[in-house]
């Protein structure tokens, strides 16, 4: 880590990802800049289409879609093979934590999120409101009546967005890991199961269950 990694910069790299809800980051849409002349590889953010609650608010542009636990919090990291590392380490989930708490606490704090967003809604809905830009909302099958009351429901549930992804954090991180399951098969008589070892961060037990049916 300190001789590759900035550990401050990977730390809030990951504490905004959680934050902002961003379900779609674990092995792409993100830059590792390495500055000429140096060794140092440091995260930078890109593309924040998974964000803000749009794919999670039932109700919304989305269609209320909610992602699945693997999804959230630390385990939407664990794909992301340093991540996964990381998380792994004596102490790397306390630092992640604290990382967290300050991103929240000092920068995506709901009176700062809100004067944001209203200094953009303010710039950009009588843009979306009319021709062109109206034909290509993602709701323009539904009457603008509906399409602009869920528009505004995403708005004002984004002061709240912080807050809600901040309390999945504290929670899903005491759940275990996720983990690879193998295709089943048979060989002779049998029914082989294979999957990969899941991971409890405060190494608690982890039992399975499986479940077998005779229909798909």
């Amino acid at each position: 880590m300190n001789k590759h990694f900035n550990l401050n910069n990977f730390l809030t790299w990951e504490a905004v990802i959680i934050l902002m809800g961003n379900t779609d980051v674990t092995t792409s849409n993100y830059y590792l800049y390495n500055p000429k002349g140096t060794d140092k590889f440091y995260f930078l953010l890109w593309d924040f289409n998974s964000t803000w609650g749009y794919d999670w608010t039932p109700s919304t542009i989305a269609g209320g879609y909610t992602p699945g636990q693997a999804y959230q919090g630390p385990h939407n990291l664990w794909a992301n093979a340093f991540g996964r590392r990381f998380l792994s380490q004596p102490g790397g989930l306390e630092l992640l934590n604290k990382a967290v708490l300050e991103i929240k606490e000092n920068y995506l704090t709901p009176e700062k999120i809100a004067a944001f967003t209203t200094s953009y809604y303010n710039l950009a809905f009588p843009f979306i409101s009319s021709e062109p830009d109206i034909g290509y909302l993602a709701t323009n099958q539904l009457t603008s009546e509906t399409m602009f009351a869920e528009y505004n429901a995403v708005y004002q549930g984004m002061i709240n967005s912080v807050q809600m992804n901040y309390d999945c954090f504290l929670k899903v991180q005491h759940s275990p890991m996720p983990f690879y399951v193998e295709q089943p098969y048979i060989s002779g008589s049998n029914i082989v199961l294979n999957w990969e070892a899941s991971v409890d961060l405060q190494s608690d037990a982890v039992s399975y269950d499986i479940e077998i049916a005779n229909s798909q």
